[in-house]
């Protein structure tokens, strides 16, 4: 239509030029529309976890993360039509319009449509089911209406193709490059050997960053030239008060990119204890002016005790 108008009334040509430079906001929610996860996603459900997960071989860590990949790439290809049209129609539109001063207009716009399409692949191919395709989990939900929330109200926005082509860019090249993921074994302050090989698959998948939870106990983190594994983080709000299990960390990551292109990464960990009643996140500079009673002063220091022998011994 939009090219229909410019060929047949040449007048509104730069209404058109600079409308296509301020609605690429607009394009998350339609976007978030159109992605194709939810359907594909419940159909595998249906006719393969369902019935195979019965099976031991389909329960395997291997054979997970490998239907996992083939999903992953799969919905990427599904998703990727559309906005491929959507993309390279866009940089279309500004060209037969006038075009623009800034060439990059042009990139930003067919990358950053083509980054939120693969970060919705992303975002939802995990999608928590029950045995009647319905999604139940509380959390998920609260996640899955932030989602929603945040794409309509960046229609609002009257951001720049630049300003915001750039933060969509980056925004979803870190979520799917940062792998947060629940595993482990509960109570346990060393990861497992099944950790150990899902890290090692999400490195060499793409994943520079992975942040493990769920064994409510520190465990350790390290970081190289590869990247960063946090294994566990341990709890941050939570009630529980036995040993291990009465605080967390706050890890802080830095990752510097060389001229040459390549990464370094430095990991800096925060341990953290949580004081009752009120769930007070004390870290150390903190926690040593807190008033607090004998047996919770014994209790943090064993803790931080613990903590700092859990790092100083490294990963193994």
């Amino acid at each position: 239509m939009a090219q229909a108008g410019i060929l047949f009334f040449p007048q509104i040509k730069q209404p058109i030029n600079e409308g296509t430079l301020r609605i690429l906001p607009i394009f998350a929610f339609v976007l978030y529309w159109i992605n194709g996860v939810t359907e594909f996603t419940q159909a595998l459900f249906v006719n393969c976890d369902h019935s195979l997960l019965t099976y031991s071989f389909y329960k395997q860590p291997e054979s997970i993360l490998k239907l996992f990949t083939i999903r992953l790439r799969e919905i990427i290809k599904v998703n990727l039509v559309p906005a491929g049209i959507i993309a390279v129609g866009m940089a279309w539109i500004l060209f037969a319009s006038g075009g623009t001063d800034n060439s990059l207009n042009y990139v930003v716009i067919f990358s950053s449509i083509i980054c939120m399409s693969i970060f919705f692949s992303v975002h939802y191919l995990l999608q928590p089911y029950n045995a009647g395709t319905e999604l139940k989990n509380p959390a998920y939900q609260v996640v899955a209406g932030l989602t929603y929330f945040v794409c309509y109200m960046l229609m609002q926005a009257e951001l720049s193709t630049m300003v915001f082509g750039v933060v969509a860019i980056v925004f979803c090249v870190l979520y799917c490059v940062v792998a947060c993921v629940h595993w482990g074994e509960e109570y346990r302050s060393r990861p497992s050997r099944n950790q150990h090989r899902v890290a090692d698959f999400l490195r060499r998948h793409g994943a520079d960053i992975v942040v493990g939870s769920h064994p409510h106990v520190v465990q350790p983190a390290k970081a190289d030239s590869n990247g960063v594994i946090i294994y566990s983080l341990g709890n941050f709000v939570s009630n529980q008060r036995k040993r291990y299990c009465d605080g967390g960390i706050i890890a802080e990551v830095e990752v510097v990119k060389s001229a040459a292109g390549k990464c370094q990464y430095s990991l800096v960990v925060t341990p953290v204890w949580v004081a009752l009643p009120g769930y007070r996140i004390l870290p150390p500079e903190v926690a040593v002016k807190e008033h607090l009673s004998a047996d919770k002063r014994v209790a943090y220091e064993q803790f931080m005790y613990d903590t700092e022998k859990l790092f100083l011994a490294g990963v193994r």
